[in-house]
């Protein structure tokens, strides 16, 4: 069987010359070879970056973890200590703002604020105007590590 050569009318192989016979061929012709190549060199790329992008926020989350928060803090003055409960008033209303008392229109009517030591803890009490009949916002804060804890009083609950 002689195959005799022709040349080929369509498609990128339209001036190559081809047997005319049946024969096996390839699906997929160079152009595609190519292109699907470098489809997939910029899918592996894509993934490289991924990869890299995990690795970058898994090492964010590690370095937070690590540092975390920070180390508590002995509250030595007065004026610490009183800062820490105006922080603490605020921490309180901001998540529950039912607490009307604890707002800081409120916390603000009780300026000036006194804090007394005792015990390891300072009594951090506001000063009642004459004449108000009503709740105010008091706070404990520990010396040591500045925890604080947020009461609201009446007069007659005031030590």
């Amino acid at each position: 069987m002689s195959s005799r050569l022709t040349r080929a009318w369509s498609g990128p192989a339209r001036d190559q010359l081809v047997s005319r016979e049946r024969r096996w061929t390839p699906a997929a012709q160079p152009q595609a070879v190519r292109r699907f190549t470098s489809m997939t060199r910029l899918h592996r790329q894509g993934m490289r970056r991924a990869f890299l992008a995990v690795w970058m926020i898994a090492g964010c989350l590690v370095a937070c973890d690590l540092l975390g928060p920070s180390k508590p803090q002995p509250v030595e003055t007065a004026e610490a200590a009183i800062a820490a409960a105006k922080v603490g008033f605020q921490g309180v209303y901001d998540k529950a703002s039912s607490q009307s008392e604890l707002s800081p229109e409120s916390v603000a009517r009780f300026e000036p604020y006194t804090a007394t030591l005792q015990n390891g803890w300072w009594e951090v009490i506001g000063t009642r105007r004459s004449g108000y009949q009503g709740r105010m916002p008091r706070a404990r804060v520990a010396r040591t590590d500045g925890r604080v804890v947020v009461t609201v009083d009446k007069e007659d609950e005031r030590r």
